[in-house]
């Protein structure tokens, strides 16, 4: 059920994505309505921070997001609590915590759903799309989600990488997983060993295997494109 859902609001973001404004900024209303009330009647964080948007008579002003403070990262550090809603719809599925890396010195811990992970999967798949990446072809992440799982020489190995595949439960490229801590020239064997179609990783890094690939010579493997 969960993979369904992933791949109807993939359909439905392929199908908005080309409406005109007019039809994008009403679609946008509809949809931003309920969620609004909703965080300021569950979330105690917004309760005050979207006053803004509501008039004397409770009438909700979208036109007036302007006014509403942005949250900034150490909003989503201190407040913990009071920026979970105390009633998950249930169809949403159960909660789980996700933290981010800290590559900023400051990580960020936040709830999410099985539902928003869905919708962060097809959001994924449009951006893969718009990238113009083949499912059929194999993928490589050399980054820091994958330490202590994914060491040098072997790596992590799963079938597939591509949400489009997952939710299908066929056949795709495969999808390589390294360490990011691994040393720039056991980057660069390993991706030699593997020949991976795409690679995945940071900016940084993927200027660092540029660099070693210039620096002794040695022919870099066959890559089609990089996301960083």
């Amino acid at each position: 059920m969960a993979e369904n859902l992933a791949a109807r609001f993939a359909e439905q973001l392929d199908e908005t994505q080309w409406r005109s404004p007019d039809d994008l900024a009403r679609h946008r209303r509809e949809a931003l309505g309920p969620l609004v009330v909703h965080a300021r009647d569950t979330v105690e964080f917004h309760r005050d921070r979207l006053a803004p948007l509501f008039g004397s008579d409770g009438k909700l002003h979208l036109e007036r997001w302007g006014q509403v403070p942005l949250m900034t990262r150490a909003d989503l550090q201190s407040q913990g609590q009071r920026l979970i809603s105390s009633a998950v719809p249930e169809s949403h599925g159960p909660t789980a915590t996700k933290t981010t890396s800290g590559s900023t010195a400051m990580p960020i811990k936040m709830t999410t759903t099985r539902f928003a992970n869905q919708i962060g999967k097809a959001m994924t798949l449009r951006l893969f799309d718009w990238a113009g990446l083949d499912p059929a072809l194999s993928m490589a992440a050399i980054s820091e989600g994958h330490s202590g799982k994914a060491a040098y020489p072997s790596g992590r190995r799963r079938r597939h990488w591509h949400p489009r595949a997952a939710m299908a439960k066929t056949g795709g490229g495969a999808y390589l997983m390294l360490d990011l801590t691994t040393p720039v020239h056991q980057q660069a064997e390993w991706l030699i060993r593997n020949a991976p179609d795409y690679l995945h990783t940071f900016p940084s890094n993927a200027r660092a295997l540029a660099g070693h690939f210039t620096e002794t010579g040695e022919p870099p493997p066959p890559i089609r494109k990089i996301m960083t």
